[in-house]
């Protein structure tokens, strides 16, 4: 979790006191954990260079005990500090790098629910077409790994794409007839326009679109 400001430094050298120890004991899952917390830390402390480094000591000191969740969970620690800082492609990269993590474990599951992240990833990007490809392959590799609560997951997570392809397609049509929203509607060149607009608007209140 996240640290009060000023206890940041206190925290970290309580953690890198804690590695020292695990080191001398030999206990590598330890020290891996002890690194990945640190590198939590140093992201909050804004030093996101050093907590690259730190991140990849932890996944290195994961895959040698072949802890591969441990590994997969400093994955996301660095998505989700990529989307933080903005980066959205380095983002990307590592989301996708996860599903790979996960095919190659053979955990079809997370594979699934790693997908997922990817599609949820896209949405926010407004990519709408690869969310929907990438959630659909989501659905079956959950629906093959009987997965009940990943497949409800994919399926709300197809809904979204849904509203916000209707969202979308509503914001075209306004935008594309928006030389004609000052005209009265019996002016207007196509006269079915302003009735579809409103089918549209009121089709998606009632699924809670906005």
């Amino acid at each position: 979790g996240l640290v009060a400001g000023g206890d940041v430094k206190r925290a970290t050298l309580a953690m890198e006191r804690a590695l020292a120890i695990y080191q001398t004991l030999a206990d590598k899952k330890k020290q891996a954990s002890c690194l990945h917390r640190i590198a939590q830390l140093e992201i909050q402390g804004s030093d996101p260079e050093k907590a690259v480094e730190t991140m990849e000591k932890a996944r290195g000191a994961f895959n040698a005990v072949k802890d591969y969740k441990g590994e997969a969970e400093v994955m996301g620690t660095e998505r989700d500090m990529h989307l933080q800082e903005g980066r959205f492609a380095e983002a990307m990269r590592v989301a996708k790098e996860t599903v790979t993590h996960y095919h190659k474990a053979g955990d079809t599951k997370l594979e699934g629910r790693s997908l997922l992240k990817v599609s949820e990833l896209l949405l926010d990007n407004n990519d709408v077409d690869r969310a929907q490809k990438v959630a659909e392959v989501a659905m079956g590799v959950l629906s093959q790994a009987s997965d009940p609560d990943g497949t409800k997951d994919a399926w709300e997570m197809m809904g979204a794409i849904k509203h916000a392809r209707v969202k979308t397609e509503m914001q075209q049509v306004i935008e594309l007839n928006s030389d004609f929203m000052h005209v009265p509607k019996t002016l207007v060149v196509d006269p079915g326009l302003n009735k579809r607009i409103q089918a549209a608007y009121n089709e998606s209140t009632k699924k809670k679109l906005f």
